[in-house]
């Protein structure tokens, strides 16, 4: 019975702590730059950690072009009042590629 109470609190130890480490995290905050496509871009093609989330602080931002990734797991959580402007509905926006 000890050891699967012991089995138990590692299992538990390694889904709590474990998944952090494997976690890459990623802030972009608006720049006085009016196109904030090279810094969505360049947090979407971070490759390490095996899941990616990416912060978006308050803010207007400006997307001039498409944002690709072909990395799964892929997160992207807006602050409050940030606001995401495409200048060009036929050339900017998010695409996804498996």
């Amino acid at each position: 019975m000890k050891n699967i109470f012991q089995l138990f609190g590692m299992l538990f130890f390694v889904c709590l702590f474990g998944q952090a480490k494997d976690t890459l995290y990623v802030t972009i905050e608006k720049s006085k730059i009016n196109d904030d496509t090279k810094s969505f871009q360049d947090a979407l093609n971070q490759k390490n950690g095996k899941v990616l989330k990416i912060n978006v602080k308050k803010g207007n931002y400006n997307i001039n072009n498409t944002l690709s990734t072909s990395r799964p797991h892929t997160f992207i959580l807006f602050d409050k009042g940030s606001t995401i402007n495409f200048t060009d509905n036929k050339n900017s926006g998010f695409l996804s590629c498996p």
